[in-house]
């Protein structure tokens, strides 16, 4: 039905300017919202003027109504559309309020259709601006953002409220999803309702302090789960923080439907059967399923794999052959034979032509899909598909996972957002000579400190008029560290890729490479145990001053700048780092002759925490003297990705150890 009324939707133009003028003639709720009476100016909060707009409504109404109406036309049958009325009145506190807000912006394609649009402005004087319809415009690709409705208010000014009322028509079979309560800005009244029949069961789950949605009865055998007006506080920025996830939000899904009989409807068991059904088998149809088969063939051939092949070996020539060879690109190749002909594949399709190979050369795996844990933690207690953004695929016998559908990512490595989390995994068995697939919660690790590293060795030596310092600079990447360098270099213009590899070496800002060499560049199959090498001469300026009969040598600043967390405002937020880390640095300082270094105390740091008595973060630096050669070693690493609140000032020393590693100045008198 989905694809017959796609077909459908694709013979309508797109909207037009004259679709703001459209009306709604169908029966939902919202159908004669309008403003309140009220056109004055409303009293702000003094603090919410540290705010440079604020939210007096921000009100939606969300209804699942069943018509043949769409554009203007009569449709062949009833369709399940959700129609999407949104009222906001908001106060605009400064020039970048203004600059924000003066225009609007409402994404729409084929299957949108924006209906009763209102707007208006009210300026500090008490001056009402209605809407124009002549400065309503449409772009069928808005900076590269797709189809898009952009309307402007004009002479908007600072302290004006502007306020807009709109409905938008949407096809929809998706009965799931996720609503964020908090933005940058404070809303002082927040409410949103779902409206739907009856005869529909929704369930609803609150993270991060969030309202619970309460369940009420309407007219017309229609319910509603609502919030009832409420305040709603400025989500707070935090460096370290796991971001969007530490929000307010709340989670939707339609369980039941008591006309079909019909319950649970998006669990795990059903998500195995429906993200398997087409991403682990041959095409159903006769002729295509016979093509697909010899697609298979053609590209086994290439992986050239030997009789003895293990199951390693296996994975590494899939993972290379589909990554070096297949170009994943929008709208690209689904079946297997066309990929191999094209050699494009579309992001899904990358993850069934990668299975299939797996099936075939009876690689034992198995397929996770998870969320990104920066926009939401995946919840495996609430089951719903909003959960299951991306696919991965894990094989037990290696403890190892994968993405198909990410080039930049080899064996053992995963984007970061993916991992330290739990996801789904659909493991399969053989019933009656069928494969089926079950689920089960399970953790999906990330790499450690010891496999994503950025680690260093520095020889340094004083030119003649110690004005300047020589250093041989060698620096070893590995993991994420170097996770976004290998796969573009191959692409770089020669400048480009002298711009980026001279900058690995740049300590300072004024550091000049004399020359550099690299190695290790190319992507493998296993990335994890294969360092990315670059090494260099580099001349460092304003390192050295002359103090009377002294040199100050500013020996920290060779570990490059550092970061330093500083907390004006009550932490609010748990830690979360992007991925677990370490650095090693090892400094030789040849000390000039006839001159020592008074001060080489300043050299022993040690900062660390620990969790059940391990030691998960921690900052040391030691220093011995051999001769003339002062050799420093700095270890500092992070083996937690998730630090209780309780502990931010654990976490926060560690990380100012380095930067105040990177304020130390050795002492140089004359013997």
């Amino acid at each position: 039905m989905k694809q017959q009324y796609r077909l459908i939707l694709g013979t309508f133009l797109l909207i037009s300017s004259l679709a703001a003028q459209a009306k709604i003639t169908v029966g939902i709720e919202a159908k004669n919202y309008s403003y309140k009476d009220s056109t004055g100016l409303s009293p702000v909060d003094i603090n919410d003027t540290a705010y440079s707009a604020v939210y007096l409504i921000d009100r939606t109404i969300s209804e699942l109504y069943h018509t043949d109406q769409f554009r203007g036309e009569t449709l062949n049958s009833e369709f399940s559309f959700i129609f999407k009325t949104y009222h906001e009145r908001i106060k605009l506190n400064n020039d970048e309020a203004v600059e924000r807000f003066n225009t609007m912006y409402i994404p729409v394609n084929h299957e949108k259709e924006l209906l009763d649009l209102k707007a208006r402005s009210i300026n500090p004087d008490g001056t009402i601006t209605d809407f124009n319809n002549d400065n309503i415009k449409f772009f069928e690709n808005y900076e590269e953002s797709g189809p898009m409705i952009v309307l402007a208010l004009e002479g908007v000014q600072v302290g004006a409220e502007i306020e807009y009322i709109y409905t938008l028509q949407k096809y929809t079979e998706d009965y799931y999803g996720h609503l964020y309560l908090q933005s940058k800005y404070p809303k002082k009244e927040f409410s949103y309702d779902i409206i739907y029949p009856d005869y529909l069961e929704y369930q609803t789950k609150s993270y991060n302090g969030a309202p619970e949605m309460k369940l009420d009865s309407l007219n017309k055998d229609r319910v509603r789960l609502s919030i009832a007006p409420t305040e709603i506080k400025a989500k707070q920025e935090e460096e370290s923080s796991a971001d969007d996830a530490n929000i307010q939000r709340i989670e939707y899904m339609l369980y039941a439907n008591n006309d079909t009989k019909k319950s649970n409807i998006y669990s795990w068991k059903r998500a195995s059967e429906v993200y398997t059904r087409n991403t682990c088998s041959i095409s159903s149809d006769p002729k295509l399923a016979k093509k697909e088969k010899k697609g298979l063939k053609k590209i086994v051939k290439q992986l050239k794999l030997a009789d003895n092949a293990s199951q390693k070996d296996k994975i590494y020539a899939i993972e290379s052959y589909l990554k070096d060879n297949i170009q994943i690109v929008d709208g690209g190749s689904f079946f297997v034979h066309e990929i191999f002909k094209k050699k494009t594949v579309s992001k899904y399709a990358a993850t069934r032509v990668y299975v299939l190979l797996l099936n075939k050369l009876g690689v034992k795996h198995e397929l996770v899909m998870t969320s990104n844990r920066f926009n939401k933690k995946f919840d495996g207690d609430f089951e719903s598909y909003s959960f299951l953004s991306t696919f991965l695929i894990y094989f037990p016998s290696l403890d190892q996972f994968t993405v198909p559908a990410n080039a930049s990512y080899r064996l053992g490595m995963i984007p970061y957002k993916y991992s330290y989390q739990d996801g789904l995994f659909f493991k399969s068995k053989e019933l009656g000579g069928v494969r089926a697939y079950f689920p089960e919660i399970k953790y999906i690790p990330g790499v450690n400190s010891t496999q994503s590293y950025d680690n260093m060795i520095a020889k340094i030596q004083f030119d003649e008029e110690f004005e300047k310092c020589k250093v041989f600079l060698q620096k070893e990447l590995a993991g994420y560290s170097c996770s976004y360098l290998r796969p573009i270099l191959k692409y770089l213009t020669p400048d480009q890729k002298e711009e980026i590899l001279k900058g690995l070496l740049e300590v300072q800002e004024d550091a000049k490479v004399l020359d550099y060499e690299y190695s290790n560049s190319e992507m493998k199959a296993s990335v994890l145990n294969y360092p990315f090498k670059v090494q260099g001469n580099v001349e460092l300026d304003h390192l050295i001053e002359k103090a009377g009969n002294r040199y100050l040598f500013k020996i920290g600043l060779i570990i490059g700048p550092q970061m330093e967390m500083y907390q004006e405002k009550k932490r609010m937020y748990d830690v979360e780092s992007t991925y677990n880390r370490s650095y090693k640095r090892t400094l030789e300082f040849t000390i000039p002759e006839g001159y020592s270094v008074s001060n080489l105390n300043d050299l022993t740091m040690n900062v660390s925490s620990s969790r059940d008595g391990k030691k998960t973060m921690e900052f040391v630096s030691n220093y011995s003297l051999n001769g003339n050669v002062l050799t420093v070693e700095v270890i500092e690493s992070y083996d937690e990705i998730i630090v209780p609140i309780a502990r931010y000032e654990e976490y926060r020393a560690v990380i100012n150890a380095a930067a105040d590693f990177n304020k130390i100045t050795l002492v140089l008198v004359k013997n």
